[in-house]
């Protein structure tokens, strides 16, 4: 299994405790970029390729429901091709 891999595994296994450095490992390895937005404590993520936006608190650990929103959003834009 590869490190992405492992590493998506162990977030879909707890969801209650995903640290941030791993949120943006998992956005890093999809191609997503951080842009600057200006909104206070919230970071928004962007893969230019499929046009796909993600915003969430940037505060560790990161809140669950942040968590099951990207798992989500990688679900249906890069497993059901």
């Amino acid at each position: 299994m590869t490190k992405k891999g492992k590493l998506l595994a162990k977030i879909l296994n707890n969801s209650k405790n995903v640290s941030l450095k791993k949120i943006e490992l998992i956005l890093i390895s999809y191609e997503f970029e951080q842009e600057t937005f200006s909104c206070g404590s919230h970071v928004k993520w962007k893969n230019y390729k499929e046009n796909i936006s993600f915003v969430f608190l940037r505060k560790n650990p990161v809140k669950e429901i942040y968590v099951k929103q990207l798992i989500k959003i990688l679900k249906n834009n890069f497993y059901e091709k």
